[in-house]
């Protein structure tokens, strides 16, 4: 039996998204969180590329994508650095260039006119020019900014002529496609129109008469235009605050329509990319969809609207998906959600992130387990299901916890600004191992509850200094070692337990030649640390020694002369087809795309160690001169043991999700589309259980494909010679045993039927109701082969699932009803029968 603690006592508090920008070619996405966080999506499988922490006072409030300019290179040299890069502006005046590689700031400037609203770029650079990106200023000027690529003095963000302050603040921004003039509204009620060539205000549109009230009782030059857009034929949309979404004549500035739907502040608009849609949004949190009619007589109308959201929305943005254009906005209750923009009656929004800005948590405990069955059975260190019958019918392991590790085990929680350290509960006749016979008893008349002997405890807060966020964090195996890190710096910790049981923090000295570190794992004899630095490489750090005694390169890629030179001819001749193609060519659509891989990434994305102290798994990803790949080092000499071969079916490495290693050398990795694939690190070959699938054509069991969301854990059962593993998405948990053979050939359930389970969960009662017993998928005793696959659905977001003992693990959740009553509340809406 599963001893499943379920927990709700960390806590998690998301914040609000504030801004939102799309890469050119839609296929890459960045989101900014009221923190500081920045955020980078793939809108091919949604997944997080990368994510910047933020700082004290940064006050995000703007983002954009702008191309680099070498101004070094010849009129047709081809670069071989980032086709774009990440620029963010905040209330503070800062406008930051942004590694993503790194995660660090490249170059920093200030906006010379306070606070800054909004960021766009130039749609259509001159050639031979840099991409200028406007930027709004809180003294009502317009002024420009451009990357220069390289490193030195006159490199990074520079600033260009821009345009004189108008009266108010400078809120929102749009540049016609055709980069000839650019809008900006402003807090006066009106809307500027500069020619950009000739630096020359055009046109000044009045949103609302000064001799006029608004609907608040005050003056027409309080009314502030918080959203502009330009539509391919010339047309503005402007969003203000009276709520209202009015169409323009963008040659002679004269009003077209004026829409009503919206009860308050209009905060964002968007459009379709061919221009026949319009959306609106703002705090009254619905997304009203506008649609042209007529376009000879220009002619539009309100069509629909819907309210995913239960808060403000504050950012709107439109991105391309693999179905065409896609429709994101995200606001203050923490979302970001996706919609289909072509089929938007038709279809319903999907949630990016089930669980956004998940706390990071980390147990102690792990290393080698050994003990002796009910039976007399000494478990072994490998082999097939040890006795572990995922039915739960198995016998019960003597075991003991092990020597210097605390029992019940400490679990750290990473608030950003401050770690906390929980020690988890004990149920009365519980412990590694398995369920006592008493305990199994003593739940049949609970429903499957357990009684507890210790609530969970809270036992060291720990604030710490700076003014940075935090980027990862690790908690030792045996508990006396607590590691943090930043972009910046990495900081050491030693967790001391006074006499009378009370938790203390002592900072030790951080090892020279390590800086800062991206990913951190202890290994679980608790006698090493391995931080993961941004270039890639890996220090093996000596907790003891407290110096570092070896550094992993042997994953990194090393660009030779002879490859730059290819690299440099190959783009060199993609440029030239494509400046051939756009003479009379038709347009691609894939034409100027860049994706995750262009813009950059961190080099690895996940480390794990096995549970015998031998084997360290390193996944490192695709990106700029890097290919994504499976290494694995052997602990034992610090060498490369084996990089693996990539998956059948992939010319290459998919994204992997999450990753676990085993004592007996298995090692689980969760990809694409809840795909799983678990390889025998000694023989660096398949598992005859994925083998097996891989001959069926299948990545995974038909029960793990269709779970809700991208698996984001896996843990191994640490139980002697234990083989099940479990996995955990935002909004479901699964349970495999890996030594028994999976079922291929059982058929897929109905559409029908996959749409009832999602919404009556498995066996009809949802799958949050209390018990720690996983119910099969479907009900259908064929298709989970024998109890090969075991799934559950969670009513409330699942932030850790993971294994901390034989057969007993830890389950924490928060219910989303207590995350919405912390934020601030929505507006007011009166519901019918209320």
């Amino acid at each position: 039996m599963l001893e499943l603690h379920r927990s709700r006592f960390v806590e998690w508090q998301p914040s609000a998204v504030v801004a939102l920008a799309v890469a050119p070619g839609g296929r890459a996405v960045a989101l900014a969180r009221e923190t500081g966080d920045i955020e980078v999506y793939d809108t091919i499988d949604w997944r997080c590329s990368a994510r910047i922490p933020g700082h004290e006072g940064a006050a995000v409030s703007a983002l954009a994508w702008c191309a680099p300019f070498d101004i070094d290179a010849e009129e047709d040299d081809v670069g071989g650095g980032a086709p774009c890069v990440l620029l963010s502006a905040g209330l503070d005046g800062q406008i930051t260039e942004h590694d993503l590689n790194t995660l660090r700031p490249r170059s920093v400037t200030d906006s010379h006119g306070g606070s800054v609203w909004c960021l766009c770029a130039e749609p259509r650079p001159k050639p031979g020019q840099p991409q200028r990106v406007a930027v709004a200023c809180d003294d009502g000027a317009v002024r420009f900014v451009v990357v220069l690529a390289g490193e030195g003095v006159g490199r990074g963000l520079q600033h260009r002529r821009g345009f004189g302050a108008v009266g108010g603040r400078c809120l929102s921004l749009a540049w016609h496609p055709a980069g000839v003039n650019i809008a900006a509204g402003t807090s006066k009620a009106h809307i500027h129109v500069w020619d950009v060539a000739n630096s020359r205000e055009i046109e000044r549109i009045t949103v609302q008469g000064r001799d006029k009230l608004n609907k608040y009782g005050k003056e027409g030059d309080e009314l502030c235009v918080w959203a502009l857009d330009y539509l391919p034929d010339g047309t503005i949309v402007s969003g203000s605050s009276e709520g209202d979404v009015t169409f323009w004549d963008g040659k002679f500035g004269t009003k077209l329509y004026t829409f009503k739907q919206h009860a308050a502040d209009v905060l964002a608009v968007a459009s379709s990319p061919d221009g026949r849609f319009v959306y609106a949004s703002g705090i009254d949190s619905q997304v009203a969809q506008f649609e042209r009619v007529d376009a000879d007589a220009n002619t539009w109308a309100y069509t629909t609207c819907k309210r995913p959201h239960t808060h403000d929305v504050k950012a709107m943005a439109m991105a391309s998906g693999p179905a065409g254009a896609v429709l994101l906005t995200g606001g203050n209750d923490a979302q970001l959600l996706a919609y289909h923009a072509h089929a938007f009656r038709k279809r319903h929004p999907v949630r990016v992130v089930s669980v956004p800005q998940r706390t990071p948590l980390a147990l102690t405990g792990g290393g080698l387990w050994t003990g002796v069955s009910a039976t007399g059975k000494k478990g072994k260190k490998g082999g097939g299901g040890g006795g572990a019958d995922v039915n739960g019918k198995s016998e019960r392991m003597e075991v003991k916890p092990q020597v210097g590790h605390p029992d019940p085990p400490l679990l750290l929680c990473d608030h950003s600004r401050w770690v906390d350290v929980w020690r988890l509960g004990e149920g009365i006749h519980g412990g590694p191992g398995g369920a006592t016979a008493e305990a199994v008893d003593s739940v049949k008349g609970h429903d499957g509850m357990m009684k507890l002997a210790a609530a969970p405890t809270h036992v060291l807060r720990a604030k710490l200094g700076g003014s940075r966020r935090t980027l990862c964090s690790a908690i030792s195996p045996d508990g006396k070692f607590i590691a943090v890190s930043d972009t910046h710096a990495l900081r050491l910790f030693q967790l001391i337990v006074e006499e009378g049981g009370e938790y203390r923090i002592e900072k030790q000295d951080t090892p020279k030649g390590v800086n800062a570190a991206q990913q951190l794992v202890f290994t679980p004899d608790g006698k090493v640390l391995i931080a993961v630095g941004a270039s890639g490489a890996i220090h093996v750090i000596d907790l003891h020694a407290g110096e570092a005694t070896g550094k992993l390169t042997a994953h990194v890629p090393k660009i030779s002369s002879a490859a730059l030179a290819l690299e440099q001819a190959s783009a060199a001749a993609k440029s030239g087809k494509r400046k051939a193609g756009d003479e009379g060519g038709a347009p691609d659509a894939d034409k100027g795309a860049v994706s995750v891989e262009d813009i950059g990434c961190p080099p690895v994305s996940h480390v794990c160690c096995s549970a015998d102290n031998q084997w360290l798994a390193v996944i490192t990803t695709k990106g700029h001169r890097r290919v994504a790949g499976v290494h694995v080092y052997s602990l034992d000499n610090l060498k490369l043991h084996a990089s693996l071969p990539a998956p059948p079916g992939h010319a290459s490495w998919p994204p992997v999700s999450a990753v676990a290693l085993s004592a007996s050398g298995i090692l689980a990795l969760a990809v694409r589309d809840n795909g799983l694939l678990t390889y025998d690190v000694e023989s660096k070959e398949l598992t005859q259980w994925s083998s097996t699938l891989a001959s069926a054509g299948m990545s995974a069991p038909r029960e793990m494909a269709s779970l809700p969301g991208q698996i984001c854990n896996l843990s191994f059962d640490p139980t002697p010679g234990s083989s099940v593993l479990l996995a955990q998405t935002p909004s479901a948990i699964a349970r495999m045993n890996l030594s028994k053979k999976p079922v291929v050939d059982a058929p897929a359930p109905s559409k029908k039927r996959r749409k009832r389970e999602r919404e009556r969960g498995p066996g009809g009662h949802g799958g949050g109701d209390g018990k720690s017993e996983l119910q099969p998928r479907n009900g259908n005793p064929g298709q989970g082969g024998d109890g090969d696959v075991k799934v559950a659905t969670l009513d409330n977001p699942c932030l850790l699932l993971s294994y901390f003992a034989p057969r007993q693990a830890l389950m924490v959740e928060r219910p989303w009803e207590e995350v919405l009553e912390a934020m601030p509340a929505p507006l007011y809406r009166h519901r019918y029968g209320t």
